[in-house]
């Protein structure tokens, strides 16, 4: 059988098949839209042909692309700064107590007419018969100190403790101190006077020294 190409390519078959064409390229464009949207899960929007298949966009899709699209406002949060307190830490002092001492207190010695001594004694000399009893007969003691001996250092107690003793020498001779006593050469003179509590009574012991220098 032969074919008649020229036929086949008239202008009535001609726009016959180019419908068909256009129909199938159709078909075939949303065919793979639909693919992608099952493939991605994002429907795909077709492009709108007019009524005379030229493939532009008809009037009213124009309009909804033309749309101004409506934009949600923007919601602006305003942040309050967080303030930063700095606290300093308190400083414990631990006070110790002041620790009051406590105070003795002096036993009051009742007073007394008492003018008398309990001992005594000259060092480095020997004091005899000194009399602790009173009266005594005498209040005069007499001494030898050889060469060698400058001094002499008296020891006493009263036999009242409110007494009070004072030294005290004869004419040229140095004054006692801290109970010592220098001596010169010959005769030597040292007073021991006794005073009462009461300072009522006064009694005098005398201590006659003879410093021999030869």
């Amino acid at each position: 059988m032969k074919i008649n190409i020229a036929k086949i390519f008239s202008w009535p078959n001609f726009l016959i098949i180019t419908a068909l064409l256009l129909c199938i390229g159709i078909a075939a464009q949303q065919g793979a839209a639909t693919a992608q949207e099952i493939q991605t899960g994002t429907p795909t929007t077709p492009t709108p042909t007019n009524k005379e298949g030229s493939g532009q966009p008809t009037a009213a899709y124009e309009g909804v692309q033309a749309g101004t699209p409506t934009r949600t406002p923007t919601r602006t949060v305003t942040r309050t700064p967080t303030r930063t307190v700095t606290r300093t830490p308190t400083r414990t002092v631990t006070r110790t107590p002041t620790r009051t001492p406590t105070q003795t207190p002096t036993p009051t010695i009742p007073l007394s007419n008492i003018a008398t001594l309990s001992d005594l004694s000259v060092s480095p000399l020997e004091l005899q018969n000194f009399c602790s009893t009173s009266p005594c007969q005498s209040y005069i003691y007499e001494l030898y100190a050889a060469a060698q001996v400058a001094e002499v250092t008296l020891s006493y107690t009263p036999s009242n403790q409110g007494a009070t003793v004072v030294l005290t020498v004869g004419q040229g001779q140095e004054a006692c101190t801290n109970r010592t006593c220098k001596l010169v050469a010959g005769q030597n003179y040292i007073y021991v006077t006794v005073t009462s509590s009461d300072t009522t009574t006064t009694q005098q012991y005398e201590l006659q020294i003879y410093h021999n220098t030869d």
